[in-house]
């Protein structure tokens, strides 16, 4: 959240996210809970946040790319002899 309001003061502001424009734009169906939100697919997803103005109900929407790198391949090290 503060990085989408740029660190001003949060109380000023509602933060909501969706996982369409459509949605965000028209504020529907927001993200439940963000903060436990699973990435629906298999590498990268997009998220739209709407950031909202408490006072004048004046309102931003941005993209915010998603990327899941795949888990990295362990590898058994060599046994050690002492």
């Amino acid at each position: 959240d503060a990085d989408a309001t740029n660190d001003l003061d949060p109380t000023l502001y509602t933060i909501s996210y969706y996982t369409s424009e459509a949605n965000a734009e028209t504020a529907t169906n927001a993200i439940a809970t963000p903060n436990a939100y699973v990435n629906t697919t298999a590498d990268a997803q997009t998220i739209w946040i709407l950031v909202e103005d408490n006072a004048t109900g004046c309102y931003k929407t941005v993209a915010l790319d998603l990327i899941v790198n795949p888990l990295p391949v362990l590898v058994q090290p060599t046994a050690l002899n002492l």
